[in-house]
């Protein structure tokens, strides 16, 4: 292996690592949902500037945004990104960690919808079939573990309008 490779392999397991924990961190931060959500966007912003520095610098970069329309998707995307952990974060609070992971995955039906609706793009059985299947066996790992006192729904609920959000993000920086 490489040693670009390697270190690109190094950089995915870290990350993929991250993300399965993140949940587990919410629940566990002494802060509140919304503060939790703040500080995760704060302590990426030095690296993600840095990361635009170098990328401006490359040869052959573009500048970007590039347009005033550039600007303004992706002001929308921002809102969609904070308002899915915003949610996000409070679903974890407010239910279990499994169920505000499962619902706010469910993030590739409302890109669907969205496509659709929004841009005419088609959707082939094939794939509404596999959502189907991954819809039932979603139902079926929430079923087990369903609870419905009024916080766990609220949780289940807000999980959701951030997998909504997360769609929408995903559709905005989709056209940029």
């Amino acid at each position: 292996m490489h040693d670009k490779s390697r270190l690109a392999f190094v950089a995915l397991l870290t990350g993929a690592v991250g993300i399965a924990f993140a949940p587990v961190f919410v629940r566990l931060s002494e802060v509140g949902p919304s503060a939790t959500a703040f500080y995760r966007l704060l302590l990426a912003l030095p690296v993600l500037w840095l990361w635009r520095i170098y990328e401006r610098t490359r040869p052959g970069a573009t500048p970007h945004p590039a347009s005033s329309k550039e600007n303004l998707q992706l002001a929308v995307a921002g809102l969609l990104f904070a308002g899915d952990l915003a949610l996000w974060h409070w679903s974890i609070k407010l239910t279990s960690v499994a169920n505000a992971t499962l619902f706010a995955n469910f993030a590739p039906i409302f890109v669907t919808l969205g496509a659709r609706l929004l841009f005419g793009e088609r959707i082939r059985p094939s794939f509404i079939g596999a959502l189907a299947l991954a819809l039932a066996g979603a139902v079926l790992v929430v079923g087990v573990s369903l609870s419905l006192t009024a916080e766990h729904v609220l949780g289940d609920a807000l999980a959701v309008g951030a997998a909504v959000f997360y769609g929408g993000y995903m559709l905005c920086v989709k056209h940029l």
